[in-house]
């Protein structure tokens, strides 16, 4: 696990991948029970997609609205969770803890 660990900071550092947290005092979120992602396309005309993996297989949500809810969700997200910076600091810590348990 410490080289996982190790392999987010490294992620958190390249432009353009922001690595973020959410705190555990925020509870619960509307992502718990599965993750998602939302593709967008360069073309205008491509509508966005949300794609999710369960357990019964992969889903793919077309629907405007229903994407419009996944990517409402995803930015609601992004502004409870700790900074990049914050985040990648704790997981450097979390790492360097797995280090000192061998």
């Amino acid at each position: 696990m410490r080289e996982q660990l190790e392999r987010l900071v490294e992620a958190a550092r390249r432009p353009r991948c922001n690595v973020q947290i959410p705190p555990t005092a925020a509870g619960e979120h509307g992502s718990m029970a599965s993750g998602f992602i939302t593709l967008t396309f360069a073309n205008p005309a491509d509508s966005p997609i949300t794609y999710m993996e369960a357990r019964a297989g992969s889903l793919y949500v077309e629907e405007e609205a229903e994407v419009q809810q996944y990517t409402t969700l995803f930015q609601h997200l992004s502004a409870t969770a700790l900074s990049t910076r914050e985040s990648a600091r704790l997981i450097a810590k979390a790492a360097e803890r797995r280090r000192d348990t061998r």
